[in-house]
């Protein structure tokens, strides 16, 4: 198949970064489950329960990875003047981290996009973009069988994916007609419609 990815543009990856702090335990629960890699936790002793400070995934090289990217266990408490150095960094599940606050899946999920628009190059297991392109490959092989492709109705406006989500509210494709007669817009629709 000829499927050909085209990753987001470096001006564009700039609006999509991830704060260090915050959203950091959905962060690290995406890259878990998107790559394998096992959680790790920054303790603040600190603190009276002793809780996670932050969290992050483990490489297979050992280094961490967070919003920041690849960083190493010296620059993982940096961005917490509160914790001091050297720190207790410890491998931790999703339990440990929502035993903190809660963590919603809905989050995890819309941050797992960012994260592997951000790094395409890391090894995602069962990524979107995996998924896409199975789907663009098996379109691809429809349309060589039918000779029909979909296209953007105009130069610079090309039709877009959207996730289904498993909600059964997609009630399949809708043609139209194109004002020229010479081909068909394809849209999905929706029951109430």
């Amino acid at each position: 198949m000829s499927t050909k990815i085209i990753h987001i543009s470096d001006e564009f990856r700039e609006n999509l970064e991830l704060p260090v702090d915050g959203p950091c335990y959905e962060l690290a629960i995406a890259l878990h489950r998107g790559l394998g890699w096992p959680l790790v936790g920054l303790l603040d002793k600190s603190s009276v329960n002793q809780k996670w400070r932050h969290a992050a995934v483990k490489t297979p090289e050992s280094g961490l990875w967070d919003a920041r990217g690849l960083i190493t266990e010296k620059e993982f408490g940096k961005p917490f003047p509160e914790i001091d150095s050297p720190y207790v960094i410890m491998d931790i599940s999703e339990d440990d981290l929502r035993s903190i606050r809660p963590v919603r899946e809905i989050a995890i999920e819309i941050i797992a996009k960012i994260a592997e628009a951000l790094w395409p190059e890391l090894p995602w297991i069962n990524g979107q973009q995996k998924r896409y392109k199975e789907f663009a490959d098996a379109l691809e092989a429809l349309s060589r069988k039918y000779d029909l492709w979909i296209g953007g109705p105009v130069p610079g406006c090309p039709p877009a994916l959207f996730d289904g989500r498993g909600d059964n509210l997609e009630k399949g494709y809708a043609l139209e007609q194109t004002a020229d007669g010479l081909g068909f817009r394809i849209d999905r629709y929706f029951d109430n419609m």
